[in-house]
């Protein structure tokens, strides 16, 4: 199973010129095919005098299938748009993503390298501000322990580079932590070893989950 990949964590835009003609990209998160495709109907209307809005999406999938994905050349000979900018985005490692580049043709023809360099160019671009994550499959499990043993935890949390997702201080101390997936058990044992076995573990609920690449 893939059990890891990037994810965009925000819009951005970019921009590339040759010869006149203008490349406008812009990336945005999607959950949905059908997100994608509203996106593509915004670039549209708002460049409703542009002959070309090119197109590619990969979309996140279920632990242990294929990612959907798809390209358009719009117009464009085949092969010289949609693809390339899938090529970013599959050289990325990125999913659930969208990007929309629109073309204003300058008046003067590309060719086929120069049109596969020009989507590609305008992508990169875009992707040079994007904010990107690391989407992981692990385990989420909460935590419940007595204050003589937080600091301990707190020790070892932070020597993994693990931190809780939630905290909640009252008559005892309970955390939410999200683990991938090759170190869930080991942190497990180590909570019991730290705390005495002092410590009531929730069974572990499996999913992908976001951390900063």
């Amino acid at each position: 199973m893939d059990n890891k990949y990037h994810v965009l964590l925000n819009e951005c835009t970019g921009e590339f010129e040759d010869k006149k003609s203008r490349f406008l990209a812009r990336m945005v998160p999607v959950r949905t095919e059908e997100e994608a495709t509203l996106i593509l109907e915004q670039e549209r209307k708002k460049y409703y005098d542009a002959k070309h809005h090119c197109s590619a999406f990969i979309l996140e999938a279920e632990a242990g299938t294929m990612p959907l994905m798809r390209s358009s050349d719009d117009g464009e000979p085949q092969g010289t748009a949609g693809r390339p900018m899938l090529e970013v985005l599959r050289g990325a490692d990125l999913r659930g993503v969208v990007v929309i580049v629109t073309r204003y043709f300058g008046g003067t023809l590309l060719g086929t390298g120069g049109l596969i360099r020009a989507y590609t160019a305008a992508v990169q671009d875009a992707l040079s501000r994007a904010q990107i994550g690391l989407m992981t499959y692990g385990a989420s499990f909460s935590l419940t322990t007595d204050y003589n043993s937080v600091g301990k935890i707190q020790y070892q949390l932070s020597s993994r580079n693990i931190t809780p997702v939630s905290s909640d201080y009252g008559t005892e101390v309970s955390m939410t932590l999200q683990v991938e997936e090759e170190r869930a058990e080991e942190v497990r044992k180590m909570l019991i070893e730290v705390t005495a076995g002092q410590v009531k573990l929730s069974d572990n609920e499996w999913s992908y989950f976001t951390i900063r690449d």
